[in-house]
């Protein structure tokens, strides 16, 4: 009960990052934008870093959409021996070699820190995406 209770819990957080996903390609629009748009180097730049903000956010969105739903299948399971056979298939098809004896705690923090990883991209995209916009009205 435990266990279902925790993978329930990393499951729920990880399905926000959908969220922070979409906020970010919202801003990555914005940033785009005000980068083709005729303005000041600086500020030009800046969209420019915001977007590559939001590359990284993308790939580590991907990677937590892909945990929630390994938690989704550990919380309706035997999380230890879905989680064994989730490592043989990932050394099967050639995904590397996964550590040995990971218990749900374990996948857990190493879900969450993409999680959070993912929250510090659009944070950083955020705050990029506002300097160059207040850069580029100043400049008017």
């Amino acid at each position: 009960m435990e266990f279902e209770i925790e993978a329930r819990l990393t499951q729920s957080l990880l399905d926000s990052g959908r969220v922070i996903s979409q906020a970010g390609n919202v801003a990555a629009l914005l940033a785009g934008a005000g980068w083709l748009l005729p303005g000041p180097s600086l500020s030009r730049r800046a969209f420019l870093v915001s977007l590559l903000c939001w590359i990284a956010g993308c790939w580590l969105a991907m990677r937590v959409a892909i945990d929630a739903s390994l938690f989704r299948v550990f919380a309706e399971g035997d999380s230890a021996a879905t989680g064994k056979a989730l490592d043989d298939l990932l050394v099967r098809q050639g995904f590397g070699n996964p550590q040995n004896d990971r218990n749900l705690a374990d996948r857990s923090r190493g879900a969450l820190r993409l999680w959070r990883g993912q929250i510090a991209a659009f944070a950083a995209q955020l705050a990029i995406l506002i300097v160059a916009g207040v850069a580029r009205v100043r400049s008017l």
